[in-house]
């Protein structure tokens, strides 16, 4: 960042975003930016698109061939996605309820 490169922060969120922006007929993978910074940011998994690219990126490796495949796969994860959001949901106003209920 010595030359002033903190700036283009300012426009995007993240190095992945911003070279996307500048360069958008390159085939970016998603996954080889993750896999540099050794995790995910909050809500990666939660993008469609997301998932979309890391099943196509994956299912070659794994010998699946089929785009119906890939499609029940990926609608399996956005139904667990939807069943853990409800889960955490439910137990964040467990806590809070016993919170509210032990202060009282």
């Amino acid at each position: 960042m010595e030359l002033g490169g903190e700036a283009i922060f300012t426009q995007f969120p993240n190095i992945e975003a911003a070279l996307r922006a500048i360069y958008p007929e390159h085939p970016w993978e998603s996954i080889k930016f993750l896999e540099m910074a050794g995790q995910v940011w909050k809500g990666y998994w939660r993008d469609v698109r997301n998932q979309k690219e890391f099943l196509e990126q994956i299912a070659p490796k794994l010998g699946i061939k089929q785009v119906n495949l890939l499609r029940l796969i990926l609608k399996i994860i956005q139904i667990l996605t939807h069943l853990y959001s409800i889960l955490v949901i439910g137990l964040v106003q467990s806590i809070k309820e016993k919170h509210r209920a032990a202060r009282r």
